[in-house]
């Protein structure tokens, strides 16, 4: 924890750092080669290597810190980050700080740099220099002398040969350190906004960190950046590790290292030489991710099942699994047809209306015996349900108001008979030459599987694709690994993860955590009691009345209004009649969904304001603002930097749904009811001759 204290301070704290230049001094003493330099602060900074080949680092300082973290580089790679401030020795009024690394961790001709932060508590420094890519000299572990390029004054390293110290781009190393120790590492060409690391050992997915970027990150000499982590005390030699990077950025989407398939890891074995040299050779999953990187809009990478005619559009599965038998899959779509009854779709695209007392068997194929369905135009609701060794257990009965209606599953129903079948499934609506669908998280996950939208009649073209490419270890070991502990009840092993309200002893009202959100709400309804706020909506502009207790009172202005007096309210008043409970709040329920009867402009006013709210609850960001209108601060809900604020455990929110955005393809997922709002759901849409949905169907 105080690590990564210190390191969400540096960023801010940088402005404060103390500049070091350096004397570029090499000393031999006794038995033991060291190399000394100091800064114009009075800092001593020593190296020393002693016969056994420990290295040992040493920093004097003219004060007593409170912090003192040494970092160190080995051949271009971060390996070492410990806080060293408890080994204080106090030698004639000044402040000795060492750190010993045994000799396991370094090998003939790899090259050594350090860096430290040290704080007093009023003044920050960083030796040998404030920014991020100011390291010591490079000192080959050999001698211990000064690299051939030598130092500037800044103290960052301009040596030639500092390239040779970074890893080769877009390749993976494992470096053992002692102790059974690895360092996994990535270096690529541009800072991301996300990494993650998955690791597995002898064929066993066991390893999981998410946020690499968060404490890894080390800009290299040449604009590059190094992403790494270390895992200690876990191997032995002959152990066979394999790792998988996932990285995200604005510029260039989503890559997968080394490649985009999920099943795809760079190997090594535990013990054998590791070569970080940059040069000019990659893996052949490079390419591979070159080729991912081209997904997206773009020509067709699949064989599509024959359309046809009189039918808009197919729906296929290719199965993924690298588990299930295509005879262990079971696949049924419900749907509404033109007459809005409920019906199940035959593979031929024919709509068979269902009857009252039938049990989904009747409805169910297996995807041995079928390429995939036909889709006709004007099929609304649909739900494809997809599950492994057995088919989910549905019924038709009449409801309450005399139509057929469904029973399907109910995951908070701890008697309800799908508790035990591993399944998923997606929804959709198809009209003419237009589709609409997504994937969905929102009761549970329960194992991975992607989207591909196609469309086009001439050339066929993938419009996007959304879902979860992780496998399911890799998701039921990062769930485990980072979520606040508060939700690890949702984990329901083997078969799910389930939501906050489906699961007894969960975040239901009444429940275990039932009042986790309580003072989070409690803030936001302090806030507009007593300040005014404008809401900045695609319906208007929405502005809360002061003073008016647990039920929260709004006013409509134009698009474009800038003066919010009484005379310039459109619609109004607009309600939240109460602070949601916890069930209202995660579920988009009550309260956060009550509308308005005999008023139709009112009645969308208050839905839409409602699930604003709920969003905005459930991300975490309620209270953030930005900007003013009109001499009145604004609502800044519709920045995606102001959701879910790092780190997890610092605020009450929706982690569940944060969970699936970092999880999944392009940050969109569904979460919960609403997070549709500001465009963050799955959605996949075209109105433009829609040709093919493909569903991969994964697991590990």
């Amino acid at each position: 924890m105080l690590k990564k204290i210190l390191l969400a301070l540096t960023g801010f704290l940088m402005l404060l750092s103390c500049e070091l230049t350096q004397k570029n001094d090499s000393q031999i003493a006794d038995s033991t080669s060291r190399a000394v330099e100091s800064g114009s602060s009075g800092e001593v900074i020593i190296i020393s290597k002693n016969s056994s080949g420990d290295v040992t680092f040493t920093v004097t300082y003219s004060d007593e810190k409170m912090i003192v973290q040494l970092f160190v580089k080995k051949s271009g790679v971060q390996f070492l980050g410990p806080i060293i401030s408890d080994s204080q020795q106090e030698i004639n009024g000044n402040y000795e700080y060492s750190y010993t690394a045994s000799a396991d961790n370094f090998e003939s001709g790899q090259y050594i740099e350090y860096r430290y932060y040290s704080y007093n508590g009023s003044a920050q420094c960083f030796s040998p220099g404030p920014a991020e890519a100011d390291w010591s000299q490079s000192y080959l572990y050999d001698s211990l002398t000064e690299d051939t390029g030598g130092s500037d004054d800044s103290g960052s390293n301009d040596s030639t040969d500092n390239d040779l110290t970074v890893g080769a781009l877009d390749t993976i190393f494992m470096v053992p350190q002692s102790n059974g120790g690895v360092t996994f590492s990535l270096t690529v060409a541009e800072e991301m906004n996300v990494v993650h690391l998955f690791a597995r050992k002898n064929g066993n997915q066991d390893y999981v960190i998410i946020g690499v970027q968060e404490d890894g990150e080390t800009e290299n000499a040449d604009g590059s950046y190094t992403y790494s982590v270390t895992r200690e005390d876990a191997y032995e030699t002959g152990d066979i590790l394999e790792a998988r990077f996932y990285t995200f950025s604005p510029t260039s989407g989503q890559i997968f290292l080394p490649g985009p398939g999920e099943s795809e890891f760079t190997s090594y074995t535990y013990g054998d030489a590791v070569d970080i040299g940059n040069d000019d050779s990659t893996d052949d999953s490079t390419d591979e991710t070159d080729d991912d990187s081209d997904q997206g809009e773009g020509t067709i990478d699949v064989d599509l099942i024959p359309l046809t005619s009189g039918m808009e559009m197919t729906l296929q599965f290719e199965n993924k699994t690298n588990f299930y038998d295509d005879s262990q899959v079971y696949l049924c779509v419900l749907a509404r047809d033109s007459t809005s009854q409920w019906c199940f779709l035959e593979p031929d695209g024919t709509l068979v209306p269902l009857a009252a007392g039938e049990s989904s068997e009747a409805w169910t194929y297996n995807l041995a015996d079928i390429n995939g369905f036909q889709i006709p135009s004007n099929t609304s609701s649909g739900r494809c349900y997809f599950s492994y060794e057995k088919p989910v257990i549905m019924s038709a009965l009449i409801d309450g108001a005399g139509n057929i209606g469904i029973v399907q599953p109910n995951l908070a129903d701890s008697g309800d008979p799908n508790q035990d079948i591993y399944f998923e499934w997606m929804e959709f609506t198809v009209g003419t030459k237009a589709y609409w669908g997504n994937s969905t998280q929102v009761d549970q996950y329960c194992f991975s599987y992607t989207e591909s939208l196609y469309a086009g009649t001439d050339s066929t073209y993938l419009v996007n694709s959304v879902g979860i490419e992780y496998t399911r270890d890799e998701i039921f070991s990062a769930f485990s690994n980072i979520i606040p502990s508060e939700f690890s009840v949702l984990v329901e092993e083997p078969y799910r993860i389930v939501a906050p309200c489906k699961i007894q002893g969960g975040f239901s009202d009444g429940d275990t955590y039932g009042d986790y959100m309580d003072s989070y709400v409690d803030e936001v309804w302090t806030l507009f009691n007593t300040q005014q706020i404008v809401l900045d909506h695609p319906r208007g502009r929405f502005v809360n009345e002061l003073g008016t207790g647990d039920q929260l009172v709004f006013y409509k202005y134009g698009l474009s209004e800038t003066d919010f007096s009484t005379a310039n309210r459109v619609n109004g008043p607009i309600y939240i009649t109460d602070k949601p409970n916890s069930n209202e709040l995660f579920e988009g329920s009550g309260v956060l969904a009550e509308g308005v009867s005999g008023d139709t402009e009112s009645n969308d006013d208050q839905l839409a304001l409602q699930a604003w709210f709920c969003a905005a609850l459930n991300r975490h960001n309620a209270t953030a603002l930005g900007g003013d209108i009109g001499g009145l601060p604004l609502a800044d809900w519709n920045n995606v930097d102001t959701y879910y604020p790092a780190p997890y455990t610092s605020n009450a929110a929706n982690h569940y749904a944060r969970f699936w955005h970092e999880m999944s393809l392009g940050g969109k997922a569904y979460g919960f009811c609403y997070d549709d709002v500001n465009d963050q759901a799955t959605l996949l849409f075209t109105g433009d001759d829609p040709r093919a949905l493909v569903i991969d169907l994964l697991w590990n």
